[in-house]
């Protein structure tokens, strides 16, 4: 019977917690409510590089003056350091976006910090540029 209760009183915490944690979002384009559209976790271009926005969704104000996107190339499955992009944010902000420029075909997967190095969220995406001929084999 405590075995019981014990999860009654458990499995709410943990729903709670998943449901409301930040999210990390990409899209072709982010409007001033903060709505994305072409959101995708894969994009393709027919030039050499591609502007993707990454939106960052908060469960309460960010309560930061900056965040870092740090973004890893995956090769071979490891993870591989590639750049990190700072937003200027407000404190108050519940929402906030950046547009990130990718050049090389590659899975990437980023992670966003706030200025104090708090972890914040993350996402993959997989680039495609077709001005590459060999696009197919990624």
């Amino acid at each position: 019977m405590q075995l019981k209760q014990c999860y009654l009183f458990i499995l709410p915490l943990l729903f709670s917690a998943v449901v409301s944690a930040q999210t990390l979002t990409f899209c072709d384009y982010v409007s001033s409510e903060g709505e994305c559209s072409g959101e995708e976790t894969a994009f393709y271009s027919d030039s050499a590089s591609i502007d993707v926005k990454v939106k960052i969704t908060m469960t309460e104000a960010v309560n930061t003056n900056r965040v870092d996107l740090k973004i890893y190339k995956m090769v071979d499955s490891v993870e591989t350091y590639d750049a990190t992009i700072p937003i200027d944010v407000q404190t108050d902000w519940g929402w906030f976006y950046r547009g990130v420029v990718f050049y090389e075909d590659a899975q990437y997967k980023i992670y966003a910090y706030k200025a104090d190095g708090t972890y914040l969220c993350s996402g993959t995406i997989d680039i495609y540029l077709w001005w590459d001929d060999e696009w197919w084999d990624y």
